[in-house]
């Protein structure tokens, strides 16, 4: 009968800590929730062709999303920051880098928010005449 109880009281024990624990977590979060951006919001933007491979290609025009609008790089170095304030309506609005050659190679692009990560990514273009690299961020 004594084994039975100290089993039963053991059990209770464990369940009650179990609910207890299980309970703060959930207060943990409702006190500190992951920070979600506010919109609208400024956004210092960063952006960059990192390179060119393959071929001898050149890059021929490098676009962006400036401050209201699509905007060219005249002259662009490959390597070289272009750096844009946009402000941001709402959640889900996109940004982009845009890059073409004179033909077939790799290009890396990349974007920079607000000095977060960059996200990068290498685009293959086979055909130069019709392929064009292009690399998006998405706010959220």
């Amino acid at each position: 009968m004594k084994k039975l109880l100290s089993f039963t009281s053991g059990l209770t024990i464990a369940t009650l800590a179990a609910v207890v624990f299980m309970s703060s977590c959930k207060d943990d979060k409702k006190k500190n929730p992951t920070p979600q951006p506010k919109y609208p919001m400024e956004a210092n933007i960063s952006y960059r062709v990192v390179s060119v491979t393959g071929n001898d290609a050149k890059l021929t025009s490098v676009h962006y999303l400036g401050e209201k609008a699509e905007l060219e790089q005249k002259e662009y170095k490959i390597a070289t920051e272009i750096k844009a304030k946009r402000k941001i309506t709402k959640k889900g609005e996109k940004i982009h880098i845009r890059a073409k050659v004179d033909k077939p190679a790799t290009v890396k692009l990349e974007i920079k928010v607000n000095s977060n990560a960059a996200i990068t990514k290498d685009f293959v273009i086979k055909d130069a005449a019709k392929d064009e690299a292009k690399l998006e961020y998405t706010f959220n």
